[in-house]
């Protein structure tokens, strides 16, 4: 297990994105959302959008407790969403600012739940979880690098702080 060091805390401000919203089998989750993050990508170029951070993705509080639920993959993006630029499955979305507590995971996905796990004992422990999305971050993945072992992903967990920022 990983030392209380390895979390750190992040106001995440108000954001606009495009984002995919689909309620998806964790089985199938890996494969449907690089579709989704290639079909994001594609919207983001043919409407002429800026990127403001790195692919990410919410996951409904059911997803991890159930094996499947809603999975909201987006793109944050600076300025005015134009609805009629945005093509297939694609919609804008408002994310609001929110607490978390986030923990990387680094290497493939397929052992991201020891992240999950040894972060959700820190908050756990610490009494200081809020009903919310999960978070992944993808700070080096797959559309990055075909090398695994580079991949970094942030996964995120909604919290209240009792400090200031």
């Amino acid at each position: 297990p990983r030392v209380a060091a390895d979390v750190v805390f992040r106001a995440v401000p108000a954001q606009r994105a495009i984002s995919i919203r689909e309620t998806v089998l964790a089985a199938e989750a890996g494969e449907w959302a690089g579709a989704a993050y290639s079909e994001l990508r594609d919207v983001l170029d043919q409407a002429g959008l800026s990127r403001a951070g790195v692919d990410s993705c919410l996951f409904g509080e059911d997803f991890f407790e159930n094996h499947d639920g809603l999975l909201q993959p987006f793109i944050p993006v600076t300025g005015a969403i134009e609805t009629a630029a945005l093509t297939g499955r694609v919609v804008p979305l408002e994310i609001p600012a929110t607490e978390l507590a986030i923990m990387v995971h680094e290497g493939p996905g397929d052992s991201i739940d020891e992240t999950y796990a040894e972060l959700g004992t820190y908050v756990t422990e610490r009494a200081i979880g809020v009903a919310g999305p999960m978070w992944e971050n993808f700070v080096v993945s797959g559309f990055d690098t075909d090398d695994t072992s580079r991949h970094r992903t942030e996964v995120g967990w909604p919290i209240f702080r009792t400090q200031p920022a």
